[in-house]
């Protein structure tokens, strides 16, 4: 190969992995359904068109380095941009004296989000497999936040969400720590590559995903219900994800109501039928059928579905080895195509504290949150009803034990 060559081949490769990774980026979307209108899918259309143009236009100005140079900065600009960055959320701050409380923040979007929170002034409980990780977590909070608002974590008792026993004895120690809680974010998932039951019978994807938040949004609502008739906006945030949608979709093509109903109340599942993929949408489905039903329950507390966005996080750490490693490899490329967690935590910021989120401004009703706007949820046929018989089926399983 001759020096030229070499070199023209050099240019080329970025350039054609930048426009594989645009084009799959825009298929993975359609296939999870995160582009839920016509509006959306041909946004996104657009835009992926304009970065191909890009990589084409960069191509054929090999010979012209200054203007090649312009049409690759504002191709990588535009795609971050679009991509990695999202629409900003409300520029609202909390009210003073407001207290949250996030799962999952000791890494990932639950860590940005409680760092976000405490820049707007609310003070953050931070929960963790153990005390010692809560306390850790709290004070790298703290130093990237630098108030006013402040995490902590409480002495003595961890939480693991698919452990009722400690939910519940985690669940008691904040309602008597933090009595003025206003916000609770849901905020903690897993991804788990192979069927597993924790003690209770539950599947462990959905134990962790669902009913552990089921169960600690149930011991706390008595203490938000109080402070929201005292006259504190109070909210639940349930972090789910698009691809809800794709659950969804498998329940709609069940022959009728009753077997969609026996697949969503069957917490335990099927080990000969177990995916990966589908019991975890199912389990952000779950999600969006909680916030629903608890908007109905508890209409003086507002109850909002969230996805977060594409977000590079840690999700896959109980993955099998090779998917984490080609998916740390991917990470040069992935940061034009994925969000990072500060801001995948945009949408869940805005559902904390956005005005026209509030309770009073949708009583009874669950908006559906993604890239900081309200928008249609992909719901199955038969919504409130499987949401009701999903309420029934995790209160039993919550009191079960």
């Amino acid at each position: 190969m001759s020096l030229r060559a070499a070199a023209a081949w050099a240019c080329a490769t970025p350039l054609q992995i930048v426009a594989g990774y645009a084009a799959s980026g825009l298929l993975f979307r359609l296939r999870t359904e995160e582009l839920a209108t016509a509006a959306e899918r041909l946004r996104w259309l657009r835009w992926t068109a304009a970065r191909l143009a890009c990589c084409g236009a960069a191509l054929a100005l090999r010979d012209t380095p200054a203007a090649r140079a312009v049409v690759l900065v504002v191709g990588v600009l535009a795609t971050y941009s679009h991509n990695a960055r999202g629409r900003s959320p409300t520029a609202r701050r909390a009210a003073p004296g407001t207290v949250a409380l996030v799962t999952g923040a000791t890494a990932g979007i639950g860590l940005a989000t409680a760092v976000a929170l405490c820049r707007r002034g609310v003070d953050v409980v931070v929960p963790g497999r153990s005390p010692e990780r809560a306390a850790a977590a709290a004070a790298r909070i703290n130093a990237a936040a630098r108030g006013p608002g402040r995490a902590r974590a409480l002495p003595r008792v961890g939480l693991e969400l698919d452990d009722r026993a400690s939910v519940r004895g985690y669940a008691a120690a904040a309602a008597a720590a933090a009595p003025d809680l206003a916000l609770l974010v849901l905020n903690a998932g897993v991804m788990r590559p192979a069927y597993g039951v924790v003690v209770g019978g539950a599947e462990a994807t959905v134990a962790s995903n669902h009913l552990g938040h089921f169960l600690l949004a149930e011991l706390l609502g008595p203490t938000l219900a109080a402070n929201a008739a005292r006259g504190r906006d109070c909210r639940v945030v349930v972090v789910s994800s698009s691809l809800h949608r794709v659950a969804a979709r498998a329940l709609d093509a069940l022959p009728d109501a009753a077997a969609r109903r026996a697949a969503v109340t069957d917490l335990r599942g099927d080990a000969r039928a177990y995916g990966l993929f589908p019991r975890y949408a199912l389990s952000k489905l779950m999600n969006v059928l909680h916030a629903r039903a608890l908007a109905r329950r508890r209409p003086a507390v507002a109850a909002i579905a969230v996805h977060p966005g594409c977000v590079y996080t840690d999700v896959t750490r109980s993955l099998p080895w090779p998917v984490r490693a080609a998916h740390a490899l991917a990470v040069p490329c992935w940061l034009l195509f994925q969000k990072l967690p500060p801001h995948g935590a945009h949408a869940t910021v805005h559902a904390a504290l956005a005005p026209e989120l509030a309770a009073a401004e949708n009583t009874g009703r669950s908006p559906y949150v993604a890239d900081c706007r309200a928008e249609a949820p992909g719901l199955p046929r038969d919504a409130d009803a499987l949401a009701d018989a999903l309420w029934g089926a995790s209160a039993a399983h919550a009191g079960a034990g």
